[in-house]
């Protein structure tokens, strides 16, 4: 069991932040508690680094949305469009943000 927990939270800088940003995304919890979680969960220096990672995905994300929405209203102006289609729209961008994200964090690793 040990080998499970350092495999997936021991080391923070692989672990998948993503659990973090659902918690932080879940109106119970928001940020305040992921910073309490962390501290309460990791050393003083692996809690900075893993708060940091979590805050720069969450304004990625906020930019991201940003330029989404402004992109979407553009288009909107110019033609009406289903709200089914800009909710396929808005899934597609997120999707290809993510992958974009996951390319740029992994291309610094070594392949081993």
């Amino acid at each position: 069991m040990k080998k499970k927990f350092e495999k997936y939270w021991a080391n923070v800088r692989n672990i998948n932040i993503m659990l973090f940003i659902a918690m932080v995304l879940n109106t119970r919890c928001k940020l305040e508690y992921v910073d309490w979680v962390i501290n309460e969960s990791y050393d003083v220096d692996n809690a900075q680094v893993l708060k940091e990672r979590v805050k720069h995905v969450l304004v990625s994300m906020f930019e991201f949305y940003i330029l989404v929405k402004t992109s979407h209203n553009v288009q909107s102006s110019n033609q009406i469009q289903d709200t089914n289609e800009m909710e396929i729209e808005s899934v597609e961008d997120v999707a290809d943000f993510t992958n974009a994200l996951y390319k740029k964090q992994t291309a610094g690793r070594k392949e081993v």
